[in-house]
């Protein structure tokens, strides 16, 4: 699957692209023989967040935009390289919300895997190495715990 990058379109432009994936697998699942009840996701990277936020969100209209809106765009799984539970600003974070504005609080609020994170998320294997220098293993035990 394929997202616009922050340099294209900030935040939430990505999760709305990979929300939008997994409604267009099960629009055409009967064309490909998948099935469309059983949908899962596995990336790693700066999709490790997305993935993450994909499954914690994908039972809500929240970032539901563009075709197929009629299908869920629900995962039953997902798998996550190194997901960075909360975005913080500075850097390539800045970049992924759109810079310095007036409601950063708050859109790094909606970007922020702990602001949906719960008991009764799909099951998520969480893969971080505990020596990466971008995105350290602290951020994947901080989601672990709120799950």
């Amino acid at each position: 699957m394929n997202y616009r990058f922050s340099q294209e379109a900030p935040f939430p432009a990505a999760i709305e692209d990979v929300k939008c994936v997994a409604r267009w697998i099960r629009a055409n699942s009967d064309r490909f023989g998948v099935d469309g009840k059983r949908v899962g996701a596995m990336v790693g990277s700066a999709g490790g967040h997305l993935v993450v936020l994909l499954s914690v969100t994908g039972r809500s209209a929240d970032f539901d935009t563009g075709p197929h809106l009629k299908f869920l765009s629900a995962v039953q799984a997902a798998v996550a390289l190194s997901p960075q539970p909360a975005p913080r600003r500075g850097g390539l974070v800045n970049s992924f919300l759109g810079g310095p504005r007036s409601e950063e609080l708050e859109l790094s609020r909606r970007a922020s895997l702990l602001s949906y994170a719960s008991k009764n998320a799909v099951p998520m294997l969480l893969i971080h190495g505990t020596k990466d220098d971008i995105t350290p293993f602290s951020q994947s035990r901080v989601l672990h715990e709120a799950q």
